[in-house]
């Protein structure tokens, strides 16, 4: 009898003894090919399965590591790793293995459905350990520091993506990107100087929405399509009434009769840090969101600046996203955020939604690089033009 036949046999009596649930008749026939110079990936496996049944986990880590130094992603091989240093008391080990075979998993029918299976069950190893280390760093922090809501905003976000109960979110600009801003999705009112002046103001700029509401015919579609941009006729808002706009400014350009009409709200938006760029800004507008309406989730053109809403009229059951967090509009609070990071807006309610939205440079960006970027994007716009 051949050599290879010997190798066969030992295979097929290791397989046989396996699927019986045999370890121990299982591993002597691997380890026997193994000793014989002829394994090759699916052997360690097995010989590491074998070990599994047998509970020794010293013997599946070692076998485990045999298969990895011949294919380093393989599922199978990563898997049982995982589960090795979990049965032997190394939660980080285990949690570190079982975290890659979630991230190299192919998705959908891309495996077996033995794999599946074991897919799913890494899945929920992984989920259960998560779930205990943040209920253990939760307990701790409780002790030392308190009730959760006495921690600030950005520290309990981190530990919402430490637990992966959010989802990380960043600038991802559409057009224009200046590198080292932070990805902040919303910032407070109290950070900004400003905001004092404009909501001293806010009485006067609702009576002139107030004034202007009923003119209904000067709020015109926010996504108007031309003839010379590509047009997403998946966009259900693209020449939409149900997301309409009334500019007070466009382009840097106050709108006709609108001098007069919100004279009080250009007074307010002139004590604001404007983005002033030739042609493109300032720009501020009333936007209307119609009963039932929802506008997708998308991203802004740059992420220099910050846009701002001035609650005019608020129905129930109304929201604004911006990244993972979730936000409504209050009666006189400014909702100031990042249009850079995706964000979507909704009105779940009967009743129209009316806001002032206005955008202002961003606070990290200094005087002077203001003047750089707003050349940058004005030679953008002068190279285009011919």
């Amino acid at each position: 009898m051949s050599e290879v036949t010997d190798i066969n046999q030992l295979g097929t009596a290791g397989m046989q003894a396996l699927r019986a649930g045999d370890g121990k008749t299982a591993r002597q026939k691997f380890e026997a090919i193994a000793a014989a110079g002829q394994a090759d990936i699916s052997v360690w496996i097995a010989i590491a399965l074998s070990a599994r049944i047998q509970a020794d986990w010293q013997g599946v880590a070692r076998a485990a590591d045999r298969a990895l130094s011949l294919e380093p992603k393989n599922l199978r091989a990563l898997i049982l790793k995982g589960d090795a240093l979990r049965n032997s008391g190394d939660k980080r080990g285990a949690a570190s293995f079982y975290d890659l075979v979630g991230r190299l998993a192919p998705e959908g029918d891309g495996v077996s459905a033995e794999m599946a299976v074991e897919l799913l069950r890494v899945r929920r190893l992984y989920e259960s350990h998560k779930s205990e280390l943040v209920d253990h760093i939760e307990t701790r922090l409780s002790a030392l520091f308190g009730h959760r809501d006495g921690l600030s905003a950005r520290f309990r976000q981190s530990l919402d993506l430490l637990a992966e109960r959010k989802q990380r979110y960043i600038q991802q600009p559409r057009a224009f990107y200046y590198p080292e801003l932070p990805d902040i999705q919303f910032y407070e009112p109290s950070e900004f100087e400003w905001t004092d002046g404009l909501m001293a103001s806010s009485g006067e700029i609702q009576r002139e929405f107030e004034a202007a509401r009923a003119d209904i015919s000067a709020f015109i579609p926010y996504i108007h399509a031309t003839g010379n941009k590509p047009v997403n006729k998946d966009n259900p808002l693209i020449d939409s009434p149900d997301w309409t706009a009334l500019f007070i400014q466009k382009d840097g350009v106050v709108m006709d009769r609108c001098s007069e009409r919100f004279a009080n709200t250009l007074a307010a938006l002139g004590g604001v840090p404007q983005e002033i760029i030739p042609d493109r800004g300032p720009s501020s507008l009333i936007s209307r969101l119609a009963p039932k309406a929802r506008i997708a989730a998308h991203v802004g053109f740059l992420n220099t600046r910050l846009t701002c809403h001035l609650p005019l009229e608020i129905p129930a059951d109304c929201g604004l996203r911006v990244g993972n967090e979730t936000r409504a509009w209050q009666p006189n609070e400014l909702l100031i955020f990042n249009d850079s990071i995706e964000h979507e807006a909704w009105n779940n309610s009967d009743r129209e939604r009316f806001v002032l939205i206005f955008q202002v440079w961003r606070p990290e960006i200094s005087l002077e690089e203001r003047t750089w970027i707003s050349s940058v994007l004005r030679e953008i716009d002068t190279y285009f033009a011919g």
